[in-house]
């Protein structure tokens, strides 16, 4: 492992130089600490757990202009070409093992901040982990957690967003049902800024984390869930295994709350959520 990042050290140097005087270091984010920022990459998020393995210190942030074997939720395949924003960081939070899903909701909820903030434009959270524009989706959040004999040892955070990457350049079977922010504004926005935009508001978001938990950003978070007050359909871990309700709350734990047809209130903590005729 260890090989690994020594055979990468010229490349970073090369693109260290570069950032001295490029733009990426006028994010002037206070709590990312290394910046790592390649042409391509197999996956920010893989190359993150490498470089957290080798003691990387919280707030390295990895950005890939592409992404060859990017990998979102159940290591499913992230369609991840130029054009998009692609990137993942390191968190080593002080207050232990967080409750993933919250934390989940908590990166998305930053996430949206970031676009409202920079475009003025109202993206959704789909629960648990998607972002969604005019109903379809715009980008996720995926959280690796690593534990090391029963203590957290770090997140990994990773973020995709379509940014300038056209629905024409989706494969087939992904572009009735993705969105870029290029299509709905008219014009390519500034990867950078959007980036610095987003880091911001999720510094802000970690913090309140740390220091309160997840309860007092819940409200904000409740306001832009788009699943909330609607029937929906939630798949499991195993497909076979669906539930039908109303979306009826988020929990402090970032759970939701499901009203079934049957009367019973139940918390859910994973699951693919379909909006049966609308998305």
């Amino acid at each position: 492992m260890g090989e690994d990042i020594q055979s990468l050290q010229e490349e970073i140097h090369i693109v260290k130089e570069f950032l001295r005087t490029g733009r990426v270091v006028e994010l002037n984010i206070d709590w990312i600490k290394n910046v790592n920022y390649f042409l391509e990459l197999s996956s920010t998020q893989d190359y993150a757990h490498t470089l957290a393995e080798n003691g990387a210190e919280e707030g390295t942030l990895i950005i890939s202009e592409v992404q060859s074997s990017g990998r979102g939720r159940r290591d499913r395949s992230w369609f991840s070409p130029k054009g998009g924003l692609w990137f993942s960081f390191i968190l080593k939070p002080r207050s232990g093992l967080f409750r993933i899903p919250a934390l989940t909701l908590g990166m998305g909820f930053g996430v949206v901040c970031g676009i409202e903030e920079l475009l003025h434009i109202n993206p959704l959270i789909k629960w648990p982990n998607d972002i969604f524009l005019s109903g379809k989706k715009l980008g996720g959040v995926l959280i690796d957690m690593e534990v090391k004999s029963g203590t957290l040892a770090y997140i990994i955070v990773g973020i995709g967003l379509n940014t300038n990457v056209s629905r024409i350049d989706f494969p087939l079977s992904l572009k009735e049902n993705v969105i870029s922010l290029r299509d709905v504004l008219g014009h390519p926005v500034d990867n950078i800024e959007m980036l610095g935009s987003i880091l911001k508001e999720i510094g802000t978001v970690y913090r309140a984390f740390e220091e309160n938990g997840f309860l007092p950003v819940l409200k904000e978070v409740k306001k832009r869930c788009l699943v909330l007050g609607k029937r929906v359909r939630v798949r499991g871990e195993n497909p076979a295994e669906v539930i039908e309700g109303e979306a009826y709350d988020i929990s402090e734990n970032g759970g939701l709350i499901l009203k079934a047809k049957s009367g019973e209130i139940r918390e859910l903590f994973c699951g693919n959520v379909e909006i049966p005729g609308d998305i």
